[in-house]
């Protein structure tokens, strides 16, 4: 019995301690190199509309098989002065050109020409693009890059579920060339399998319960059931008692001559 209760609390102990599932971890974008030079920006929202192949992509892949990708943290480089800025996600839409809004994280705070990283939490899906939004006159969203970048700078501050981008957006765009987004994003994926950990743990208890009953408990329950008959039967020989027996069998003796006249 005692092997069996140690076997069972070994594995539930091993579930229960059992390391949670991996993490992926995956960073796009790229921010703004020191010390800041370009202009500042007010209230702007801005996206990378397009990157050179030699650049960083601002557009986030596929995620694991299974899972989904959210931004935990994001990272970008103060401006001339003191200032806060929000990072978005826009989504393509099926119109040309055009992009939706989708999230927008908290207002945080960036020193002046000071990298630095801010902890968020939203969900995006592959294909979805990085954007700013320049909260204060300070902030600079945007870099120099090579040829192929492109940012798109709305005329006007979109809320969330606006577009931009398109000939009916919500709002028109200003193109940008030779320019990169001054944003980095750090995306996690955590995939599933806790659950099957679960149903084991949930195995190994009813295995623990069946190894802590006790062979003679069972019978005691099983001897209530079944009348004195059967204590006789579960009993060992050495407990019986010789003159008990000899009683039993003379009684069974006597039956027997007491109903062998009766016949004849």
């Amino acid at each position: 019995m005692r092997k069996g209760f140690r076997a069972g609390i070994g594995l539930a102990m091993a579930l229960w301690l059992a390391p949670p599932a991996s993490a992926d971890t995956v960073t796009i974008g790229a921010p703004a190199p020191s010390p800041t030079t370009s202009g500042s920006c007010n209230s702007c929202a801005v996206m990378q509309f397009a990157s050179d192949p030699a650049s960083p992509t601002y557009v986030v892949p596929p995620a694991p098989a299974g899972s989904s990708w959210t931004i935990t943290s994001w990272t970008s480089r103060g401006g001339i002065a003191d200032a806060s800025a929000a990072i978005e996600v826009w989504r393509a839409t099926a119109n040309a050109g055009e992009f939706r809004l989708i999230a927008i994280g908290p207002e945080q705070r960036f020193p002046t020409d000071t990298l630095v990283s801010h902890a968020v939490n939203i969900p995006v899906l592959p294909g979805d693009t990085l954007g700013v939004d320049s909260e204060t006159t300070n902030y600079d969203p945007d870099y120099g890059g090579v040829a192929g970048d492109h940012t798109f700078l709305s005329i006007g501050t979109p809320a969330q579920g606006q577009t931009m981008g398109g000939t009916s957006s919500d709002f028109m765009v200003i193109n940008y060339g030779s320019s990169r987004l001054n944003v980095a994003a750090t995306l996690t994926s955590i995939g599933p399998p806790a659950r099957r950990r679960c149903r084991s743990k949930r195995n190994a208890g009813s295995t623990r319960s069946g190894a802590l009953r006790s062979p003679r408990r069972r019978s005691a329950r099983s001897t209530r059931s079944s009348g004195a008959g059967v204590v006789a039967a579960t009993m060992p020989p050495s407990w019986r008692s010789p003159r008990r027996d000899s009683r039993e069998r003379g009684a069974t003796s006597g039956a027997r001559s007491t109903r062998s006249p009766l016949r004849a």
